[in-house]
């Protein structure tokens, strides 16, 4: 997907690890199903 070095890039940017990236993916009571499995894919969790 096109979108995942573009999030790489915006978590480079603000400093943001993969770890909060996963606890984001796990906690956030606004992401759909399909965001939250996109997310932990990234984050390699999935």
């Amino acid at each position: 997907m096109r979108n995942s070095t573009h999030i790489a890039r915006i978590m480079k940017v603000c400093g943001i690890s993969i770890e909060q990236l996963l606890s984001f993916a796990h906690t956030s009571k606004y992401l759909t199903p399909r965001q939250r499995e996109y997310l932990l894919s990234i984050g390699g969790a999935a």
